[in-house]
């Protein structure tokens, strides 16, 4: 029987809407960093197994953002081919095997292999790939990313579950989370299941995404609603 829309519906979405935040992940992982380090700096994620799967929304969504703008180049986002010095050269078979690339033409499988594999080893051949994906990403991050707004609600910006418990704790919004957050204290305490280790990644996400509120300093001594010194009637 296949699935109803609803049924089939992925759970624990992480990438509703495009931030900075996510192609700033992207080039990241384009550069060849740790793609761990990279979900808990960016995404605000520290599991390996939820980093995967917002790794894949994210490559997913931003994909989708080239598709719909025609453009020929999307499979490149969140390509990760990476040959180091004195790797041997595969097969062009093997190669598109090992990479996932049944869907690529037979010319864009031979210009990857050959960009992994150059025969001459200089850099700025080495690089092209890497320079091609962060080209497509901050073109793409032009046409989709959203910048994060005070009035944006939480669900957009976090993911299903946690988001869930900011809105029972009343926190719709990522203004109001972020006041919340900058009063200072425990103020996760009504959020279930929610400890400092966590809370302390929520505030770390909420940076990459809204500034930090300043609370206004209160003055040291109040003053007075009626004036310190009453002042005379002259009396003529």
């Amino acid at each position: 029987m296949t699935p109803s829309p609803s049924s089939a519906a992925p759970s624990g979405r992480f990438v509703r809407r495009l931030g900075p935040h996510h192609f700033a992940y992207l080039r990241a992982c384009a550069e060849g960093l740790d793609l761990a380090d990279c979900a808990r700096r960016y995404l605000g994620i520290e599991h390996g197994h939820e980093a995967r799967t917002a790794h894949q929304e994210a490559v997913d969504a931003v994909r989708a953002v080239a598709r719909r703008q025609g453009d020929t180049a999307w499979r490149l986002v969140g390509l990760t081919i990476r040959a180091p010095q004195g790797t041997p050269r595969p097969s062009l078979d093997a190669f598109a095997q090992q990479h996932g690339l049944d869907g690529f033409s037979e010319s864009e499988v031979l210009k990857l292999y050959t960009e992994a594999f150059p025969l001459e080893r200089q850099a700025a051949r080495g690089q092209r790939l890497r320079e091609r994906q962060l080209t497509l990403l901050r073109r793409l991050e032009g046409l989709a990313a959203e910048t994060p707004q005070p009035t944006d609600l939480v669900a957009g910006w976090f993911d299903e579950a946690l988001a869930a418990k900011l809105v029972i704790a009343g926190l719709l919004t990522l203004g109001a989370l972020n006041a919340r957050i900058s009063a200072g204290g425990r103020w996760f305490a009504a959020l279930p299941a929610v400890g400092i280790a966590k809370a302390r990644r929520i505030e770390r996400h909420l940076t990459t995404l809204l500034p930090r509120e300043t609370q206004p300093t209160k003055p040291l001594f109040a003053l007075s609603a009626t004036p310190a010194v009453a002042v005379k009637e002259v009396v003529a």
